[in-house]
């Protein structure tokens, strides 16, 4: 049936005034940004890249099945070959552990504080023992998602150590499964900051981007100078205007202070849930991917008995609804069984 004006369904999908100008605020900061440095999405692979996997860091090309041992002597051929252009580097399989929050409503450098607050509480591992890199996407309806993965410093510093000791740079760090495809500039890999780890405008072109940030300049401007002509005209009514809009940013402020709040609530009993399963799994049994989106957990891993694993997950009164996401196979080199389990997470916000 055809919704007329009045329908409230449609009303419900308005989008909050709060919301509207983050989004504006933040294209600006966004198209700056992108006028200095490229989105790193948009930069394509390095004609050579350092793969990490489970096994030791190999040198490889890209749409190219060849790969070599990175060492001093792979490095120095590379540099005999290429110089010291950027390469990049890329985490494969499951070589780390991925992470998927949805995040409230916010300006860039917030967003950019409030992911990084977020994986201190979500990672398993220490910040002394890990690097993080993330990025943070905004969904058709406004709202934004971050994507982080987590890995030991211990599966990458051997080939950092190389690589700085050719004084070759580490361009993009890049996330790279049949499911999970994204880049980033983390700090720990030489870079200043996380800048346009944030994504905005990803699906626009480049001539556009730049058109839109030219049209919100002229509109600031064009803004500012009729604010000015008015303050002549009408000065008393200007500033009255002026004082109901700081106090209702306040209120909204204030609003947007308790959604973090409960967010890192959120984070802190899904830190717990984690700590819970770490001493529940018996020994044998191998993680290498824990999943906590919003209110669904994923295990995957290589135990000898995944129906075990399903009946210890039972005892949990936090878990749910517990299930196999994928077919149990068996690896007969190992006599284990890889599952990939999930369960609902109650008391999780939706």
């Amino acid at each position: 049936m055809a919704k007329t004006d009045s329908d409230p369904a449609k009303d419900t999908k308005a989008v909050p005034f709060a919301r509207k100008r983050n989004q504006y605020r933040n294209l600006a900061l966004q198209g700056s940004a992108e006028l200095a440095v490229p989105s790193a999405d948009s930069v394509p692979v390095s004609d050579f890249y350092v793969a990490i996997t489970d096994d030791a860091p190999t040198l490889r090309r890209p749409r190219s099945s060849e790969k070599k041992l990175l060492s001093a002597a792979t490095i120095s051929e590379l540099v005999d070959q290429r110089g010291q252009a950027p390469v990049d580097l890329v985490v494969m399989d499951d070589s780390c552990i991925d992470l998927s929050f949805r995040l409230p409503d916010a300006t860039l450098p917030e967003l950019r504080q409030i992911i990084e607050n977020e994986l201190q509480f979500r990672s398993p591992f220490s910040e002394d023992a890990s690097y993080w890199f993330w990025i943070g996407e905004e969904q058709e309806d406004g709202k934004w998602r971050a994507r982080a993965a987590v890995i030991l410093k211990n599966r990458v510093q051997e080939a950092l150590d190389l690589l700085a000791q050719a004084e070759i740079p580490i361009g993009m760090v890049r996330r790279s499964t049949t499911e999970v495809e994204f880049a980033a500039r983390p700090e720990w890999a030489g870079h200043a900051n996380q800048a346009n780890s944030l994504s905005l405008t990803k699906h626009l072109p480049v001539a556009l981007k730049l058109s839109l940030v030219g049209a919100m300049i002229f509109c600031v401007s064009a803004i500012a100078l009729m604010i000015s002509d008015s303050m002549t005209r009408s000065a008393v009514s200007q500033e009255a205007a002026n004082a109901r809009a700081a106090l209702s940013e306040q209120a909204q402020s204030a609003a947007g202070i308790q959604k973090l709040d409960q967010s890192l609530q959120l984070a802190t009993d899904k830190l717990a849930m984690t700590g819970k399963l770490s001493e529940l799994l018996p020994d044998g049994v191998w993680l290498d991917q824990l999943i906590i989106d919003d209110d669904t957990v994923t295990l995957a891993g290589f135990a000898p008995s995944a129906a075990e694993i399903t009946q210890m997950l039972t005892t949990l009164p936090e878990l749910t609804d517990i299930r196999f996401a994928s077919p149990v196979t068996r690896d007969n080199s190992q006599s284990l069984e890889r599952f990939r389990i999930a369960a609902t997470l109650t008391g999780a916000a939706p």
